[in-house]
């Protein structure tokens, strides 16, 4: 096929599909024998075949170990799998953690976010994510993480792991 896809609904491709594709609000999975060629949205892409072309997902992308995927992708959420191949940049929309700081009022403050990512090194606007290997405190596969000291200066520096003028001392 080839052209413009709309769809509403959650879409399954297990052909050659060439053009764009738009389902915000669905979910897109490539199977196996997939072939697209094409610039994707969606609220959800699975990909076990394979895709070339940029792809913008408004809340997870999964690229299975036999998948391919060759473009740039936006996300929230991405998991790739051992033995997926993929090529191109990826741009997390969101944080995967938020960072508070009890205040002695009983009220909490944003004052850092957190990015995590299981494929690197990876990188946020130039910098690069620590790598954290396995065994570790989160009982994770190895990650890459990176802390934004975006709301509490941090005198150690602006992505350093911890805050020294950050305490949970107010907690009750």
């Amino acid at each position: 096929m080839k052209g413009q896809l709309f769809s509403r609904e959650d879409l399954y491709i297990d052909g050659e599909v060439e053009g764009s594709i738009e389902m915000q609000e669905s979910k897109l999975t490539v199977g196996p024998n997939g072939r697209v060629q094409a610039g994707i949205k969606a609220r959800e892409i699975v990909a076990l075949g394979t895709i070339h072309g940029n792809v913008e997902v408004g809340d997870k992308i999964d690229i299975r170990k036999d998948a391919k995927l060759v473009g740039d992708i936006r996300t929230v959420r991405i998991v790739i799998e051992d033995g997926a191949y993929f090529k191109g940049s990826i741009d997390i929309a969101k944080p995967e953690a938020v960072m508070y700081e009890p205040m002695p009022d009983g009220t909490m403050k944003l004052v850092a976010v957190e990015y995590i990512g299981f494929k690197g090194p990876a990188a946020l606007e130039g910098q690069l994510f620590n790598f954290n290997s396995a065994p570790n405190r989160y009982g994770l596969d190895p990650f890459y993480e990176l802390h934004v000291w975006a709301w509490k200066a941090n005198p150690t520096g602006h992505f350093a792991d911890n805050n020294p003028d950050v305490t949970c001392n107010a907690a009750k």
